[in-house]
């Protein structure tokens, strides 16, 4: 078990790119599609995710507007 804080992601487009938001940051950060370990792209000097990144985890899925 790693100690990696473990972030909520969101499908943001068709391709199935994740965001996370930030609590730190105020804003949302984007990764690929892919679940797991991610290098954090904080601009708050002050975020401990900067030392240790994070874990996304896909927990909403993209809906369509179609």
């Amino acid at each position: 078990m790693s100690n990696y804080p473990v972030l909520e992601a969101f499908e943001r487009n068709e391709r199935g790119d994740l965001s996370v938001y930030c609590t730190f940051c105020k804003v949302f950060h984007h990764h690929s599609s892919d679940d797991g370990h991610k290098s954090a792209h904080c601009t708050n000097d002050e975020s401990p995710y900067l030392k240790t990144g994070y874990i996304i985890k896909k927990t909403f899925k993209r809906i369509s507007n179609g």
